[in-house]
């Protein structure tokens, strides 16, 4: 089938085409762009956009989808609320459902240092065990849910989890690191591709995001996707990260089993495929790795997962084995590790076999050194912060130098890195307003001076999600033989003022030359 989209403002983020006013799509792929587009057309169905402007389908390069299909349908939304208030929606929930029930409960970024201690949990659900998430690493947890992991007795915690203590030594209810330790009910295969589905349409297609790269968070997350691509119901193109072990929802042992297998990254087809592995460094605030806190206490460094002969193994073994590594490293004496063990790694292999190793969340919390930016280019490594957390930063913490990047010729990607905490980040307009106005939500401005354009920030979502990706010239882009994915916006990015660009959602999204998203 051949459609001709015309009258339009198409954006096509290739230098070349610029700004055109038609596409014409042939089945999955764009065939022509601007005037070609029109004298191509023949007997082409017409959709006439109304003067709309129109991008490429947009990237989301670092998502926990999964985790936010289910916070949002299986567990109690806490979010931003008084600690009363959260505790009487623990207790009313706790009446509903039978003694044993698992309960979770889903804050958000602004309560992770006031989380409710055990105690507090079990005076509003002493028969059920409760678990209320903060992010991907804060949480708290209750007498009963303690048990049933094994931390209530337990000296000791896995390797990059913190259980916190009082002066007896007997766990308080929180920790970092720790949700999978928890043996919280599992959804089974069909229902989590149902909400996998439902989330894709709602959360992401309803922005214009036709691509994720997903950190899954069990096995039944990534059966579920697999389930809608087979039953052709899979309506964003995923690329899987599953974390390896030790770490955060590990789904892998070992990189040495996952590159035995012969799998590489690219595995699968154009709508889900294996993108590589994520591997966890440290953890967040006071459990970050920051070696130079207090160079002579190792004790004090942070909840470190891996060392430096660790990291060049491992980057070893998925530069032979054609994997692309990301690596969550908050704390500088984290990215630093990974960014010496990559060039020590190349050094040994003979290079990174063109993977492009990720650092997440790399320059959040403060900018790097000129002899930093030097050694990424030179490893090849690509810095992942992320803009969204802007919103959330502030009081003298954070830099996000996506200026600096750029300019250095850096290419870092856009993403939500939304595990439930923050809906809002599913919309990469959102993230780009953030680029643009480097606004806390107090008003408060972070490094003005590293503002990028309207443009810049859509190129963070496109062209430079598609390089992280290994996808550029198929994805991200609007110019003949690329995949015609695209979104119709329902206001113009480049007039619109930048505190107003995070309302901006998609009036049509198309994957494929298939329409997943209409408003």
């Amino acid at each position: 089938m051949r459609t001709l989209y015309r009258n339009g403002v198409v954006v096509t983020m290739d230098r070349e085409i610029g700004t055109a006013d038609a596409v014409l799509v042939d089945g999955d792929r764009f065939e022509a762009v601007g005037a070609e587009a029109l004298d191509r057309a023949g007997t082409a169905e017409v959709v006439d956009l109304g003067g709309a402007t129109v991008v490429p389908g947009l990237i989301d390069a670092h998502a926990h989808l999964e985790t936010d299909a289910v916070s949002n349908a299986r567990w109690v939304d806490v979010r931003d609320v008084e600690p009363s208030e959260l505790l009487e929606r623990l207790r009313r929930h706790a009446a509903g459902v039978p003694a044993g029930t698992w309960i979770v409960g889903q804050a958000s970024f602004s309560q992770d240092r006031a989380l409710p201690d055990r105690h507090q949990l079990d005076s509003v659900a002493p028969d059920h065990p409760v678990l209320v998430r903060a992010s991907m690493h804060a949480l708290a947890a209750n007498t009963l849910a303690l048990r049933q992991a094994g931390l209530m007795t337990s000296i000791y915690a896995p390797t990059g989890t913190v259980v916190e203590r009082d002066s007896a030594g007997t766990p308080t209810g929180h920790l970092l690191e720790a949700f999978h330790l928890f043996p919280v009910d599992d959804l089974g295969i069909a229902e989590t591709a149902d909400l996998l589905e439902h989330s894709i349409h709602d959360r992401f297609n309803r922005y214009g995001v036709t691509t994720v790269y997903e950190v899954p968070m069990s096995r039944q997350g990534m059966r579920g996707f697999q389930v809608l691509d087979q039953e052709d119901r899979l309506n964003a193109r995923i690329a899987l990260f599953p974390a390896i072990r030790p770490g955060l929802q590990p789904l892998i042992d070992d990189i040495e089993h996952l590159a035995s297998t012969g799998i590489a990254s690219g595995f699968g087809n154009d709508r889900l495929w294996l993108g590589g592995a994520k591997f966890f460094m440290d953890s967040i605030h006071d459990e970050a790795f920051w070696a130079a806190r207090d160079v002579d206490h190792p004790s004090r460094w942070g909840a470190v997962t891996h060392l430096y002969s660790d990291v060049v193994r491992a980057l070893s073994i998925g530069y032979r084995a054609g994997l692309q590594l990301w690596f969550h490293a908050i704390g500088v004496g984290a990215q630093q590790v990974v960014i010496d063990a990559a060039l020590e790694a190349q050094r040994v292999v003979g290079g990174d076999g063109g993977t492009r190793t990720r650092i997440e969340h790399i320059f959040n919390e403060r900018s790097g050194t000129p002899e930093m930016y030097a050694d990424l280019a030179r490893a090849g490594i690509i810095p992942v912060p992320n803009a969204v957390f802007i919103h959330i930063y502030g009081g003298g913490v954070g830099a996000f130098p996506y200026r600096t990047l750029i300019e250095e010729g850096f290419m870092p990607p856009g993403n939500s890195d939304n595990s439930g905490t923050q809906p809002f980040a599913n919309n990469p307009w959102f993230g780009i307003q953030k680029l643009t106005t480097r606004l806390t939500r107090n008003g408060e401005e972070i490094l003005p001076d590293e503002r990028i354009g309207v443009f810049d920030g859509l190129r963070t979502y496109t062209e430079f999600g598609a390089f992280a990706g290994h996808r550029e010239g198929r994805l991200g882009v609007i110019r003949p033989g690329a995949f015609a994915d695209f979104a119709v916006l329902d206001a113009d990015p480049f007039t619109i003022a930048h505190e107003e660009l995070g309302t901006i959602q998609s009036a049509l999204t198309v994957m494929g030359g298939r329409t997943v998203w209409q408003a």
